[in-house]
């Protein structure tokens, strides 16, 4: 069920990004008190969320972001370092200063000038680096001789594989942002309409000027006696989405995804 204390808009933003945290920070980092954890590209809503997670944990959290606005916004959270994206060299000093050369995780999606061996530099023997990115991302054997454990995370196949343990994420995912608990707080949000603001939040992904989430709704519209296509709808949420819909009111839809067959966990539905 939704938190009940999140908009829907609110609500939509989370259950990607909570899942890429829950298995690169919980499961495979298994976050602790005292930990140093670098968190790259800390204003998308992945960086935010594992911010979360890891100052709850007790870890010690530094982070980089690009603009001047989002170093500033990262370090209101109250995170120890916040250093840049743009500049690897000025990366390398401050984290390494601040830490004494010493990373214990590292959230990784930057590949671009020196950032992968600048923090690989500064982990220590044993430590986990984590990366989500896609493209410029180093070999597990490269990273194997560096002494560091080393994860690759595409939630896209990780999902797609094990609908039953995204469920189960799922259901971390409420009980942390329940009223009662409130560990897990709504990601700053920059929302619009379909119809009307849709092509401008296109504008917002491409200038990556966005701290947070963009999200696009449609307003005024019922659902009742209408069709729907859901693109990727033979995975977990996407049979829950067609199951929504139904009960919605809509009545024809079509539940696409490229091999057109189901995955394992989704025979209940």
């Amino acid at each position: 069920a939704m938190p009940a204390l999140w908009s829907y808009e609110e609500a939509s933003a989370m259950p990607t990004v909570w899942v890429t945290v829950w298995m690169c920070l919980e499961e495979l980092a298994g976050l602790s008190a005292g930990m140093n954890v670098l968190t790259q590209a800390a204003t998308g809503g992945v960086g935010l969320v594992a911010m979360q997670c890891a100052q709850k944990a007790g870890a010690r959290v530094c982070a980089t972001a690009g603009r001047a606005e989002k170093r500033g916004y990262v370090q209101s959270m109250g995170v120890h370092m916040a250093s840049t994206t743009r500049d690897s060299a000025l990366f390398v000093v401050e984290i390494g200063s601040m830490l004494c050369g010493r990373l214990d995780v590292v959230l990784n999606s930057l590949t671009h000038d020196e950032y992968i061996p600048g923090a690989v530099a500064m982990a220590g023997e044993g430590a986990r680096f984590v990366e989500i990115g896609k493209r410029g991302i180093w070999e597990r054997s490269k990273m194997a001789r560096e002494g560091v454990r080393y994860s690759v995370v595409a939630m896209d196949g990780q999902c797609a594989l094990d609908p039953a343990w995204q469920h189960s994420a799922l259901l971390a995912l409420h009980a942390r942002a329940s009223a009662a608990s409130q560990e897990l707080h709504a990601l700053p949000l920059h929302a619009f309409e379909m119809r009307s603001t849709g092509v401008e939040a296109f504008r917002v992904l491409q200038r990556a000027s966005q701290i947070g989430k963009v999200v696009v709704g449609l307003s005024g519209t019922t659902l009742s006696g209408t069709g729907f296509a859901v693109s990727g709808g033979t995975g977990g949420l996407g049979l829950l989405m067609g199951h929504w819909l139904e009960r919605c009111g809509a009545r024809r839809g079509t539940l696409s995804s490229r091999t057109g067959t189901t995955g394992t966990g989704t025979e209940q539905h």
